[in-house]
């Protein structure tokens, strides 16, 4: 699995040339400094387009990017069009007795008595990153102070009310520095495990011993962080495998595991990432679409067998998981995801007369205060519009907006906002 550090080592900061021989600023150079999100799209839909042996790779980011500048069905696309749609030879689980229930409460009574919660996500699914601050909102209240995220810096504490665009690989998706500003606000300290630069196995090490540098220096450093208070209670935000609580097929010994052996600590593994619905019914995983037939969920479910046990997702199988959270297919709302009406969000319509027309628009609303404070601010909402669009709907929470339109060009302002 690919890490920041591995991100930005593939060729998304390489130079270019101007008409003057002078160094331009590369993508992510413009990024970081200056909040511009559009020449990374483009850089990357040029690498995706250009194929050969990097287009994989290429096409994998691009899945994570688009679901950062908020474009959902581009981003499943993305994700999905190397594998053909699901076979049905299966069929889905028996689930005539089975029960279905709310996921955050759910994962609330779970959590009762433990002192590390792991929730992992799906890097190409901002849904994942929407729940993760629902779910982090309802275990503050049972007293959990420390939120642990594979994204967030080394030494820098996140305490000064800014998310900026260098604060995290993962943090640049506005619904990740959501969940970042709110359980700041909510009181949490936030707090990195990632393994750092003097931690990283050789270029020459193998694939296997890669995995088993990166999840034994994520286990050390989690110990020596988060878990240093004796009496913190942690929350773990972490990608994919990184909960398995069991080796690998190939023996891969991850995250989970190694700090359950280290510390005896048996942390609460919740697997969402194989639990949402795909581009179309036709290409669900067949517990997914056993699950969206007999319950038609209208919000995230863990779903129960009379027996008591959890349904699991694929993934929450291979992983051992505690539990796995199921996510309900529901309807766009103005071109925009459904999910996003979940907590304090607010649906506001922006006039776009005085927006620059074009085939690659970016609709943003950046927090006026943070705006003040650095240059490089990650919005609180962002999406693609249309070639023709006359008018944007965003989803924010009360406060001041900055409302701007990015082109390939730069920023052009629109207005300021209270919501």
């Amino acid at each position: 699995m690919q890490t920041r550090r591995s991100l930005l080592a593939t060729g998304l900061a390489a130079p270019v040339l101007s008409a003057w021989r002078q160094p331009a600023p590369s993508p992510d150079g413009l990024i970081n400094k200056e909040g511009r999100y559009v020449p990374l799209l483009m850089d990357l839909r040029r690498k995706v387009e250009a194929g050969g042996d990097s287009a994989a790779g290429a096409r994998q980011m691009l899945a994570h990017y688009l679901a950062t500048i908020g474009d959902e069905p581009g981003a499943l696309a993305a994700w999905e069009q190397p594998y053909p749609p699901r076979p049905r030879g299966e069929g889905p689980p028996d689930l005539t007795d089975a029960v279905a229930e709310d996921a955050v409460e759910a994962i609330a009574a779970a959590s009762k008595g433990r002192r590390v919660v792991m929730l992992n996500e799906a890097h190409h699914l901002s849904c994942n990153r929407a729940f993760a601050e629902r779910v982090a909102l309802r275990l503050r209240e049972d007293g959990f102070s420390v939120l642990a995220a594979e994204t967030f810096e080394h030494d820098r504490p996140y305490d000064d009310g800014v998310i900026g665009m260098d604060d995290g690989f993962y943090l640049r998706d506005p619904v990740y520095a959501s969940m970042a500003r709110v359980a700041s606000r909510a009181g949490y300290r936030l707090t990195e495990y990632e393994v750092r630069d003097d931690q990283e196995a050789p270029e020459s090490a193998s694939g296997p011993e890669q995995v088993a540098t990166r999840e034994e220096a994520q286990a050390n450093n989690l110990i020596a962080g988060a878990l240093a208070d004796p009496k913190a209670r942690v929350l773990v935000y972490c990608g994919f495998a990184h909960l398995a609580k069991k080796p690998t097929r190939r023996g891969d010994l991850w995250f989970a595991a190694r700090l359950k052996a280290k510390t005896g600590i048996d942390p609460l593994t919740i697997e969402q990432s194989a639990g949402a619905p795909a581009s179309e019914p036709a290409r669900d995983d067949p517990t997914v679409a056993g699950v969206m037939a007999r319950f038609r969920p209208n919000a995230p479910v863990v779903v129960w067998r009379a027996d008591g046990s959890a349904v699991h997702t694929v993934s929450g199988d291979s992983f051992a998981a505690d539990l796995s959270v199921f996510h309900p297919r529901l309807a766009d709302r103005n071109g925009r995801p459904g999910w996003l009406a979940f907590g304090r969000r607010r649906e506001v319509r922006v006039d776009l007369a005085a927006a620059p027309p074009g085939a690659v628009r970016l609709l943003q609303a950046v927090p006026a205060a943070e705006l003040a404070k650095a240059a490089a601010v990650v919005p609180a909402d962002q999406y693609l519009l249309t070639a023709d669009a006359e008018g944007g709907f965003l989803w924010l929470t009360p406060g001041r907006y900055v409302l701007r339109v990015e082109t390939p060009e730069g920023f052009t302002p629109l207005q300021e906002l209270t919501v």
